[in-house]
């Protein structure tokens, strides 16, 4: 059993397309874009219908993880050779996000891509030996 905590600050990653439509300006038939940057941009056409989202690398938010990982294994004779039984798990007490720098962290456990807890159990055979009589 292994008790870990992770704390990750200043990652680098893609920007959220939903971040750059937040926050710039809404204008007809022209390109916006965030802090000037023509990496981080919204077109939109006369009627006002976006037709591209420019996204770039840029600075995340953080993490703050906590979680246990778990291993059990057995292994044990049997009239076909040996065998094994091993199950290997990791349960997260507190996974918290943050999109970006200085946005509130929330937390992401039970949704879709991250469970509380992930699992794997694996079976194996190993033949016995048998020399031919």
């Amino acid at each position: 059993m292994d008790y870990f905590i992770i704390e990750k600050t200043d990652e680098i990653g893609d920007v959220l397309s939903q971040y750059v439509l937040d926050n710039v300006a809404y204008v007809k038939g022209a390109k916006t874009t965030l802090g000037g940057s023509p990496s981080l941009a919204v077109t939109r056409d006369a009627n006002g219908t976006i037709t591209l989202i420019n996204i770039a690398k840029g600075n995340l938010g953080q993490r703050n993880i906590q979680g246990v990982d778990l291993l059990a294994s057995q292994r044990f004779d049997t009239p076909f050779g040996r065998a094994l039984i091993e199950g290997t798990g990791t349960y997260y007490g507190n996974y918290e996000y943050s999109d970006l720098p200085r946005y509130p962290l929330y937390n992401r456990l039970n949704l879709l891509n991250q469970p509380r807890w992930r699992s794997q159990v694996r079976l194996g055979l190993q033949s016995a030996h048998r020399t031919p009589t």
